[in-house]
């Protein structure tokens, strides 16, 4: 059974278990990505713009903003922001 309160030394032991297994996925991603681009000709790799405009997106979902009206300040028309 697991204590409720872990002390310091077995909570620094779980995080260092997470971040091992966090490690060997992200490589076991990297290796895939890097199979699909050479073997394949495929490239999965994500922009930054991308992201960037995915995570806006989900904000505005999660105001109730409608994304496809939505456009951000530095893009209304007449408007001098400084």
């Amino acid at each position: 059974m697991k204590a409720l309160h872990p002390t310091p030394e077995q909570h620094i032991q779980e995080l260092e278990k997470q971040l091992e297994f966090s490690q060997q996925k992200a490589q076991f991603f990297e290796a895939v990505v890097n199979v699909l681009e050479k073997d394949y000709g495929i490239s999965v790799k994500i922009r930054q713009a991308d992201l960037r405009a995915r995570a806006s997106n989900r904000a505005h979902r999660q105001l109730g903003v409608p994304v496809s009206r939505y456009q951000p300040p530095s893009l209304v028309p007449g408007i001098a922001y400084v």
